[in-house]
């Protein structure tokens, strides 16, 4: 009995080989097919398993079998060590591919808030970039400041400016002292375009990456200009400005992430808004 069973134990080594070279091929060739490193490594594992039994069966000699474990041992080690490369170069892969995206999203966002600041200013939309560049810098957006409700008695505005109730901004005071005060202002000033669409609070919080003024006209994966176009469509019988913006050399040939229309009077970008 005990002899019966020492020879049971000495089959742990090819029963597992066995066993786990035949898990791991119907796995490789289920549903979540792995690729052609897997099946070998797991065929390296399998033939192993049936070697070393047909040597303890006394069907293999011991010179044979050495040899047989020693290449099939060494050829499942390569093709793990294979399978595990590619896997982890798809999984940089896919990081890279994610990371790109993400910035030339952010890159796109960029150049729409510019193009948005540039048409409320201009009427129509540019396609010269390096233009768009220098009013980013130098542009001023109108904004009109309102500070103060006007009483509930007057019932308008217009009823408030012809009691001389309405007055412009003070010069040398500040919104709080304005408030302080009690003064109705309304007046239209003057914001830089960088401040007015990048370098708030409310801007900045929103961003993922830092902005660059300069780097603006270019896809941060190419590091080519953008591909602009803008022009006039007739839209619902009134004449409006158009504008596309298109990755010029998208990643890995995927498709080009755009913004904007030469069809219809909309900025939206070709992706899945936040």
């Amino acid at each position: 009995m005990e002899k019966k069973l020492k020879g049971i134990l000495r089959l742990w080594f090819p029963a597992l080989c066995i066993i786990g070279g035949t898990i791991i091929l119907i796995a490789a060739v289920g549903p979540n097919n792995q690729n052609g490193s897997v099946m070998l490594g797991a065929a390296a594992i399998l033939i192993v398993g049936v070697v070393s039994l047909l040597y303890l069966l006394d069907k293999v000699n011991k010179p044979l079998r050495l040899v047989f474990t020693v290449l099939f041992a060494l050829g499942a080690a390569y093709m793990v060590f294979a399978n595990w490369t590619s896997i982890n170069s798809e999984i940089e892969y896919k990081k890279k591919a994610t990371l790109v995206k993400a910035e030339t999203i952010q890159a796109l966002k960029d150049i729409r808030s510019a193009e948005e600041a540039y048409v409320k200013v201009n009427g129509l939309y540019t396609q010269d970039l390096d233009e768009l560049v220098n009013f980013v810098k130098t542009g001023k957006l109108p904004e009109l400041k309102k500070i103060g409700a006007i009483p509930d008695s007057i019932g308008s505005e217009e009823k408030a400016r012809e009691l001389g109730m309405v007055i412009k901004m003070p010069e040398g005071m500040t919104d709080a002292q304005v408030k302080a005060a009690g003064l109705i202002v309304r007046d239209t000033v003057y914001i830089p375009v960088m401040e007015s669409a990048f370098t708030n609070d409310i801007a900045m919080a929103a961003r993922k990456f830092p902005f660059d003024v300069d780097k603006m006209v270019y896809a941060p994966n190419s590091g080519k200009k953008w591909i602009a176009e803008a022009t006039t469509r007739m839209i619902g019988g009134v004449t409006k400005p158009v504008l596309k913006i298109t990755d010029p050399e998208p990643f890995d040939n995927s498709e080009a992430l755009t913004i904007g229309s030469l069809e219809d009077a909309h900025l939206n970008g070709n992706w899945k808004e936040d």
